[in-house]
């Protein structure tokens, strides 16, 4: 199977810190029992982590996406649906216009969706500005094509995020609660910079702070038959300290709505992939947990604040917005 993408489009959205891919396929040859050639429209969207730049377009970095395509009906048999894929990596790489290469990058990327893995290869060139303040753009040719995925191909390790993302790291183990049943708990410390947690207590500044964190899972099941590290979805409880700068003193703050599950990846460890709320807000989790199976390290990415824009407006401005002044890291979770 062999589908084709007509026309998208990279674009920059500010306000959401995310980068956008949309634009419509159709799949090439069409299956033989079709009366037509399935097509529909798609949207593929990377929330960029604080400590990247999402003013830069591409990224130079690989990164994850996630979105959907629609397969529209075809007014008879088929009715419209939408299919809700991840795209584990793409990459952009500068293209050798010198050997020939067309565009300004090539695309390879690889995800997943409900009808297997597959495969994605193109090129992607800038837009013309029609002002020297417009925000950059790109124009893609990208084929998607699916594979059988051997078992030995595992993701790439999660990535990680030195500053500017809240970061939680400690030690994940199995005890055995009162009412004998299995649980799982993670004690560690968290900061807003990953960097102020590899540095020794007695060397942290005042504004590097360090707080204590606690997570437990509540299980039914006994300790014996509770799989280590767990392979099915966790569902976590439990709190952080935060401390006040302005009146010197520390707020217990409950976790009441974290959920995430193991993927192992090909670096001997498991990658991390949740989601959770707390009174900051709503935030998915990323991370890693090492081959040991007990050091975890969770990264809590909180979408920006909602602005305030015209009603019925795009979230695609053409023009480039002063950029806001750096945030300073905050001891927020």
């Amino acid at each position: 199977r062999h589908a084709k993408f007509r026309l998208p489009t990279l674009y920059i959205s500010p306000s959401k810190r995310q980068h956008i891919i949309t634009g419509s396929w159709s799949q090439t040859p069409p299956p033989p029992t079709s009366s037509g050639v399935p097509s529909g429209q798609f949207t593929w969207k990377y929330t960029v982590p604080g400590d990247l730049n999402y003013m830069t377009l591409p990224l130079s970095k690989k990164s994850k996406w996630t979105g959907l395509f629609k397969i529209n009906s075809d007014g008879k048999k088929r009715k419209g649906v939408e299919v809700v894929e991840t795209i584990e990596k793409i990459v952009f790489i500068p293209t050798k216009k010198e050997e020939g290469e067309e565009g300004d990058f090539k695309i390879e990327g690889k995800g997943m969706n409900k009808y297997g893995a597959f495969k994605l290869e193109g090129t992607a060139s800038y837009l013309p500005k029609t002002s020297p303040t417009d925000l950059p753009e790109l124009s893609l040719k990208v084929s998607k094509t699916y594979y059988i995925r051997p078992p030995t191909e595992l993701p790439d390790v999660s990535d990680s995020h030195d500053v500017q993302v809240c970061c939680l790291r400690g030690q994940m183990t199995k005890i055995i609660a009162e009412d004998g049943f299995a649980n799982i708990k993670i004690v560690g410390s968290w900061s807003s910079d990953r960097l102020n947690l590899l540095v020794p207590r007695e060397e942290l500044k005042v504004d590097q702070i360090v707080s204590p964190f606690e997570l437990v899972h509540k299980s039914g099941t006994k300790m014996e038959r509770m799989s280590f590290p767990p392979v099915k979805q966790v569902r976590l409880a439990g709190w952080f300290e935060f401390w006040n700068l302005t009146t010197q003193s520390t707020t217990k703050v409950g976790e009441n709505d974290i959920s995430f599950k193991l993927l192992k990846n090909n670096g001997g460890g498991w990658n991390v992939e949740g989601r959770g709320r707390n009174q900051y807000g709503t935030f998915f989790l990323t991370g890693t947990l090492e081959p040991d199976g007990k050091t975890i390290e969770l990264y809590k990415h909180f979408p920006p604040r909602p602005v305030a824009s015209k009603k019925g407006g795009p979230d695609r401005p053409r023009t480039a917005v002063e950029p806001a002044p750096p945030v300073v890291a905050l001891p927020l979770p």
